[in-house]
């Protein structure tokens, strides 16, 4: 009986110290997982952030112009140029935006063209016009990056 005793006890403390090996991997693995999952939220954030960035700083140079235009100046040598790279900021936004942010820069570029190409709405000063379309943009891309 002894002899027995003395070659199961050491088997059991062989298999203790082996499921405590894998219950320590499988927490590690876990844990791995949850930071690279965190990481790859964290860069596609970061993209989102850049994306919305980059079409605020575009849609704000055309939104400038269009007020120079209704102002009495005339449209820039590199008017077509701006609101070509305020379309491809916009589909930059297609790519890594939520769709209500999308529908949102979409409706503002809109705005933006009206106002630099032809005539905004009788009635509403082109001011408010821009302000309509930029309010719901900030708005989403607040929701977007987590600051509402």
């Amino acid at each position: 009986m002894a002899a027995i005793v003395e070659t199961l006890l050491p088997m059991g403390g062989v298999l203790v110290g082996a499921a405590a090996t894998l219950l320590g991997q499988l927490v590690a693995t876990r844990e791995r997982k949850r930071e690279v999952d965190a990481a790859g939220e964290a860069t596609m954030r970061e993209e989102r952030k850049h994306a919305i960035l980059d079409f605020l700083d575009i849609s704000q140079q055309v939104g400038t112009i269009a007020m120079r235009r209704h102002l009495g100046d005339e449209l820039p040598e590199d008017v077509h140029a701006k609101t070509d790279l305020m379309w491809l900021r916009q589909k930059y936004i297609e790519i890594a935006g939520s769709p209500a942010l999308q529908r949102v820069t979409r409706e503002f570029a809109d705005r933006l063209m009206t106002a630099t190409y032809r005539e905004v709405p009788a009635g509403i000063p082109l001011r408010q016009y821009l302000e309509e379309g930029r309010t719901p943009v900030i708005e989403a891309a607040r929701e977007e990056l987590g600051f509402a």
